[in-house]
């Protein structure tokens, strides 16, 4: 019998950088019934391989901040992805899915244990 990395290693990845690929990106609802995107990451790299993270950006329904801040976390994600989205075109996030990057993790406290990643770069 084989284990996966993700059986193995219970709790949050640890602080650090790490290479990723992007699994998919998609349209989702939030649990307070808003609009938002999913982002699901594989991690590569010695301390993280294999380990997956969710990213989520709200599109409606929150503060203007917290809007703002999503939108913005989004752009880096895209251009962080070679991609420079054109204003005013609805931005195709299939083009994302399979794509290369490298993001910034940080472990978050809140009710439990948990990740969030906190910037993306070019890989």
């Amino acid at each position: 019998m084989r284990f996966t990395q993700e059986e193995l290693f219970q709790g949050p990845i640890p602080n650090g950088t790490y290479p990723a690929q992007i699994r998919s990106a998609h349209e989702a609802q939030s649990r307070g019934g808003h609009p938002m995107i999913v982002v699901w990451l594989k991690l590569d790299g010695q301390k993280g391989a294999g380990r997956n993270i969710t990213d989520y950006f709200v599109t409606d329904g929150v503060s203007a901040h917290a809007l703002a801040v999503a939108r913005r976390r989004l752009l880096s994600l895209f251009r962080a992805c070679g991609l420079d989205p054109a204003p005013d075109v609805e931005a195709d996030l299939h083009q994302l899915e399979e794509r290369r990057v490298e993001v910034d993790v940080e472990v978050n406290a809140g009710e439990g244990p948990e990740n969030r990643v906190l910037r993306y770069r070019q890989a």
